[in-house]
């Protein structure tokens, strides 16, 4: 549930973001959905273990992976008009 919150509200943020100034690129997409996995797993890895070795790059990955999910269903109509 906090690895969901915590990748769920930046999320949002970017989606705010990305209809207010109608960014349609999937670089954008794909690009934060790895920051923001990659930031969050370090997060949680110092705050419950933080003497041990964290691996980013599979989470970076399945951020990326997130991101064109994201970006093939909704991100590239991002501040189109509502009527399709």
């Amino acid at each position: 549930m906090v690895t969901m919150m915590l990748t769920g509200i930046p999320a949002v943020g970017v989606i705010w973001l990305s209809e207010q100034l109608r960014i349609r690129s999937v670089l954008f997409f794909g690009g934060s959905g790895s920051v923001i996995g990659t930031v969050i797993q370090n997060l949680l890895s110092r705050t419950f273990a933080p003497f041990s070795a964290t691996i980013s790059w599979p989470f970076a990955i399945v951020g990326l992976a997130a991101g064109v999910a994201y970006w093939q269903v909704a991100g590239r109509y991002a501040g189109g008009d509502t009527a399709r």
